[in-house]
């Protein structure tokens, strides 16, 4: 499993998404339950807690189809978190 932190730019809180063999699922704060991402809206919602979160769809389909040799610990980011 591959894990890849970012910044959801809604909450501004670190959340992670999960990729294992075609499957993704977003870890989110406050909830021991994984989030779907909703690619297509460029946002993802956790059925359990009611969480809904920003996070591009084309990075979410980018991390699940290529392999990646980040740092471990990188945190992405959309670029808006100064304003």
């Amino acid at each position: 499993m591959s894990e890849h932190p970012f910044t959801d730019p809604i909450s501004r809180q670190v959340c992670t998404l999960h990729v294992q063999g075609g499957w993704v699922g977003i870890e989110h704060p406050g909830c021991d339950q994984i989030a779907d991402p909703a690619v297509s809206l460029d946002s993802f919602y956790c059925p359990s807690c009611g969480f809904n979160g920003r996070v591009s769809g084309a990075w979410v389909v980018d991390m699940a189809d290529q392999p990646h040799d980040l740092p471990p610990g990188h945190i992405y980011t959309t670029g808006d978190e100064d304003q």
